[in-house]
């Protein structure tokens, strides 16, 4: 619809005029001032990170090898009026508390209704108290499965989507885990295992602190699902075998008499007891 496409297109270049910042803060006194957004297009050709809407062309900074980030030179130029062969990644960082759209409905319910500062205000009162209770819990770095695991789901929409290990902590310990003491010494913890991971060739590097998912990622988690099931079985026998193994030993004793007990059951009054009935 001629009237939505104009809305969205009105509304998105709102969202990206607002001053942008290279290191969001996302805690303390600085994070509660928070307000911008991150927008990544993509189309048929590949991912763009948004800066700028003009008339109904969006601009996105290409991504350069080279480089390894996102760059302004030669920027492509993506026509807004046809949003069917568009997939839209859009982040409203307010506040203490990043609202993620995936579609321009859902942008434009949240945006023109204002209902992302009531969600940030519910959010923060909502977590008040089980906020204090998750400070006192003792959070460990995700290992490489976990990771894996957490970045397979959070692309699940998306495989083009770039992450980084603070937005990735925060789909796994949820939101407020960015006010944990425990928070920066977990975030780089998990950008450590994110690093394991782009080396092996599950995640590619795209700059110093963001990754994308690569199509190994999946045959690599169901393997190592795979091994961690064999090994629970193996356990799992050894056991049994432990098991059957004690209870055959001491039943051989009792029948050799090398182990004698002086508890015995008396079973000669059922036995009556079924005689009558009969």
């Amino acid at each position: 619809m001629e009237w939505f496409n104009s809305l969205f297109i009105r509304k998105l270049k709102e969202a990206l005029d607002k001053p942008s910042l290279n290191t969001i803060p996302r805690s303390g006194p600085e994070g509660e001032k928070v307000d911008c957004f991150s927008v990544y297009v993509t189309d048929r050709d590949g991912s763009y990170l948004a800066e700028k809407v003009k008339g109904n062309l969006l601009i996105g900074k290409r991504w350069d090898e080279e480089k390894r980030s996102h760059v302004a030179k030669n920027p492509k130029k993506i026509d807004l009026t046809d949003l069917d062969c568009l997939n839209f990644d859009i982040s409203h960082y307010h506040g203490l508390v990043t609202h993620t759209y995936k579609t321009p409905l859902s942008f434009l319910l949240s945006e023109l209704t204002y209902a992302y500062f009531f969600r940030s205000k519910y959010t923060l009162w909502k977590y008040t108290i089980p906020k204090f209770f998750f400070s006192k819990r003792r959070l460990k770095r995700p290992d490489r499965l976990k990771a894996l695991a957490a970045s397979i789901k959070l692309t699940e929409d998306n495989h083009n989507m770039t992450f980084d290990s603070g937005r990735l902590v925060s789909s796994m310990f949820g939101t407020f885990v960015i006010l944990h003491p425990q928070y920066p010494t977990l975030k780089q913890g998990t950008h450590l295992v994110l690093m394991s991971l782009a080396e092996s060739g599950e995640l590619e590097k795209v700059d110093a602190h963001n990754f994308r998912i690569k199509g190994k990622a999946l045959s690599s988690y169901e393997h190592l699902l795979e091994e961690i099931h064999k090994e629970r079985r193996s356990r799992w026998q050894s056991q049994l075998m432990l098991l059957l193994t004690l209870v055959l030993a001491l039943t051989a004793a009792f029948q050799s008499k090398l182990l004698r007990t002086t508890y015995y059951t008396d079973i000669d009054q059922f036995v009556v007891w079924a005689l009558e009935l009969f």
